[in-house]
């Protein structure tokens, strides 16, 4: 690969690298794709018999808005990545012909110009960076505030039919800890 072309610099590393995060990435995945129907299934079946059949349709409603919002979020990091990653490789291909051309950049006294070329990539790289450390702060907000208010929505469920008088005081309790989720 090396031989065929050089667009592509070091493509062992590249490769491994991908094996690595696909790998790691698809075990996590595949963990939560297998449990996540189990969990739901049952949390719904629990929520249907100890509060009622809106806790499960308000909780979905409110899952589905928590999707919507958080993809939409997603949708403008993952340009933004994609870029880096350009740019992460092309700051590694100035790296290693600088590093490869070195002797003579020494010999014709251009070791600023191509310092400057080097400093110009990497800040193009920097920047890009800075963009998705910014977006993937709004998006960790997005995350966490819908984490907090699913335990509000959760404790909001379980008033409604308290409120309504639906169990006795003895049973509030009982109620309140089997019915959280």
């Amino acid at each position: 690969l090396n031989c065929v072309s050089h667009s592509v610099d070091n493509p062992d590393q590249r490769i491994t690298q991908d094996v690595d995060r696909f790998c790691n990435q698809f075990s996590q995945k595949l963990l939560k794709l297998v449990l996540s129907p189990f969990t739901i299934a049952f949390y719904s079946y629990k929520t249907w018999t100890q509060v009622g059949w809106f806790a499960p349709v308000f909780v979905y409603i409110f899952f589905l808005i928590g999707v919507a919002i958080n993809r939409m979020l997603v949708a403008l990091i993952v340009p933004i990545v994609v870029e880096q990653e350009k740019l992460e490789g092309d700051f590694r291909y100035h790296h290693v012909q600088l590093r490869t051309r070195s002797e003579a950049v020494a010999f014709y006294g251009a070791g600023s110009l191509e310092g400057g070329k080097l400093l110009a990539t990497y800040m193009r790289l920097f920047v890009t960076q800075k963009r998705i450390v910014y977006r993937q702060l709004l998006l960790l907000f997005s995350i966490n505030a819908f984490d907090y208010l699913g335990a509000f929505l959760s404790y909001v469920i379980i008033a409604i039919p308290i409120l309504a008088g639906a169990y006795s005081d003895a049973d509030l309790s009982s109620i309140i800890s089997r019915a959280s989720f």
